[in-house]
């Protein structure tokens, strides 16, 4: 899974998010983009696995990206006080990733609806939505690699709700899940019909 951490100014929010992710995850491999050599820099002392700055990685690295995490303002052009340039917005927003964006009310920008939280708790937020994801994504490559052939909404569906009702353990929940898969395989075999 690759996962990309966007941020700019001092990098401080990208910082947090990757100590953060690599304390609870350090097998995550992180890649570290800032619209400047300080916020990568910052990102990189974090423990990012790979590091680049400027525009063009920005568009590189999100065509390929699995989960793209940084303040909300990586997909508004302009902001960032100008560091993040339209392209950049662009290629971010039109990435197929799935974006994990932190609201900041700032620039000239505010989100309804978001509380003002201190950035730890953001932080905490964003690990769980990445926890999640990557359970998901786990699921499937399980699920296709043993023949399930079920890795569809539905079985992702079923890792949210074992997530949230605090399955502790990956390999029970990814357990569970290629159950699932081989119950609704059968089921469609007797009866013709997809189950799930």
């Amino acid at each position: 899974m690759k996962i990309i951490v966007i941020d700019g100014q001092g990098g401080k929010m990208g910082h947090a998010v990757i100590v953060q992710l690599k304390k609870s995850h350090p097998e995550l491999e992180i890649t570290a983009i800032g619209t400047n050599s300080i916020a990568t820099s910052s990102m990189l002392k974090a423990g990012a696995d790979a590091g680049a700055t400027g525009e063009n990685p920005v568009v590189v690295a999100s065509r390929s990206a699995d989960i793209i995490i940084g303040p909300i303002g990586i997909v508004i052009p302009n902001s960032l006080l100008g560091e993040i340039t339209p392209v950049m917005a662009e290629a971010i927003g039109s990435s197929q990733a799935k974006k994990i964006l932190i609201p900041v009310n700032k620039c000239n920008h505010y989100v309804v609806g978001c509380e003002e939280l201190p950035l730890s708790v953001y932080i905490g937020q964003v690990v769980a939505q990445v926890e999640l994801l990557t359970v998901k994504y786990e699921a499937r490559k399980l699920i296709h690699k043993n023949g399930g052939g079920l890795a569809d909404h539905n079985t992702c569906q079923a890792a949210a709700i074992c997530i949230t009702m605090h399955f502790v353990s990956k390999s029970l929940l990814l357990f569970f899940l290629l159950l699932a898969a081989q119950h609704c395989k059968c089921c469609q075999q007797e009866s013709g019909q997809q189950c799930c």
